[in-house]
């Protein structure tokens, strides 16, 4: 029953990349840009990470990207070998890069963000 529970948190992962991404995509092609190359100049860059609704939008980008392609290779390691140490060893890694994958972001995201004063 719990893998089926983290199978429909990876389902609904899925969703919400979809809708950040897309709204992750649009602020660098045509919402408040006048293109996809002005987008990437630092002053640009760098209003993204203090803008409080775009560094919200990239924080969640994180976790759900973060948790989803976690549980989907641990899934990969699992269905490749079995057995209970091999298991447990697995769980532990995909917790430990996890974490590690968004403190790392959410540093980079928290540090631009403090900074904008």
């Amino acid at each position: 029953m719990r893998g089926s529970k983290l199978m429909l948190v990876n389902y609904m992962c899925m969703v919400l990349i979809s809708i950040t991404l897309f709204l992750h995509l649009a602020t660098h092609a045509f919402l408040g840009v006048s293109g996809y190359g002005a987008s990437l100049e630092p002053d640009a860059v760098k209003g993204h990470y203090t803008d409080t609704a775009t560094a919200f939008m990239l924080a969640v980008l994180l976790v759900v990207l973060a948790f989803h392609s976690i549980f989907s290779f641990k899934t990969t390691l699992l269905e490749w070998r079995h057995g209970k140490t091999w298991t447990k060893a697995v769980n532990w890694g995909a917790i430990v890069v996890a974490a590690v994958m968004v403190a790392f972001g959410m540093w980079t995201i928290v540090a631009a963000y403090i900074t904008r004063w």
